[in-house]
């Protein structure tokens, strides 16, 4: 799921469907309320979703169809329409997706082929184009993505290795390159992860039981990851981000339908639970994301079919 930059619209991939769903976002109270059409459509089994920086564009990776579909957004409305070129060729089951800062570079993270794929974004159409070569090896069933906010450095979360494996982006081309080494060790399962807005680091949701959110350090010269700490959250962590302000971490909870909280530490980036340590969600969350203004987090909720909305403190 993802809240557009001027905070006034939502998208959520509905997994297992061939739709993306649509809603207006009211900037006071932060409720939304689904657009009409509530949904368009995009390939089969849409599951990761990013949207550009300048807030004109939407990408869905579609798992089953090994492509991601192109978007125009209306800043008006905040509809969705298909670019006239709607998908572009992906690896196979494509599932997490990450854009650049600087809106020049996309990514998705193809589980079934263990690669990246990498393109470059058309500031002005939208279009992506796959640069050469068109994938980078990545781990066993890679899922999460995420680039740094100097968009330096790109990280993958691969399931099935139990690792995070780690690049740096070149600023002109967007291609990456593997750091050495390729790869670092994380907690069983990565799923997805998050990096804090000054970059200093980056946390890993790992789905077991206990669920566990693991901090690693990043190095913000070179990129290399250190694995830091981790603290135990609910039963299969799926999803995590950090607050815009960096004060907080959040993280989804699939079996224990409950988001974990807690604050951050902006010098060690160590996290301490809050009170209480958790909130109940709606059955199966597993997508998470916050307005640009930090006042409200949603959370998309697989077994019900729902969006859970929440107003922030801080």
């Amino acid at each position: 799921m993802v809240v557009s930059p001027d905070g006034r619209s939502a998208y959520a991939a509905n997994r297992f469907t061939t739709t993306v769903s649509q809603y207006a976002r009211n900037p006071e109270t932060g409720a939304l309320t689904p657009l009409s059409p509530a949904s368009v459509e995009a390939g089969y089994s849409p599951e990761g979703i990013a949207i550009s920086p300048d807030g004109k564009d939407v990408y869905v990776a579609n798992r089953y169809s090994n492509t991601v579909s192109e978007f125009s957004r209306n800043s008006e409305t905040g509809k969705l329409t298909a670019l006239s070129k709607a998908t572009v060729a992906a690896g196979e089951g494509p599932i997490g997706m990450t854009i650049s800062a600087d809106g020049k570079s996309v990514y998705a993270a193809n589980s079934s082929s263990a690669t990246v794929s990498e393109y470059s974004r058309n500031s002005e159409t939208g279009v992506l184009t796959a640069l050469s070569p068109a994938t980078i090896p990545a781990g066993a069933n890679v899922h999460g993505m995420a680039v740094s906010p100097d968009g330096k450095s790109v990280y993958a979360t691969n399931y099935n290795s139990s690792t995070v494996s780690e690049y740096s982006r070149n600023s002109e081309t967007g291609k990456l390159t593997a750091l050495s080494p390729a790869t670092v060790a994380a907690g069983v399962n990565p799923h997805d992860l998050a990096i804090s807005p000054d970059g200093k680091s980056v946390y890993v949701a790992n789905s077991t039981s206990p669920g566990k959110v693991t901090l690693f350090t990043r190095n913000t010269t070179t990129g290399a990851l250190t694995s830091t700490a981790a603290i135990t959250a609910g039963e299969y962590t799926e999803c995590v981000l950090v607050s815009p302000d960096g004060t907080n971490v959040y993280a989804t909870n699939e079996t224990t339908n409950t988001v974990s909280q807690y604050t951050r530490n902006s010098e060690t980036g160590i996290l301490t639970a809050l009170t209480p340590t958790t909130i109940p969600t709606g059955a199966d969350p597993e997508g998470i994301a916050i307005s640009p203004d930090g006042h409200n987090i949603y959370t998309t909720n697989n077994g019900a079919n729902t969006i859970s909305q929440y107003a922030r403190s801080h």
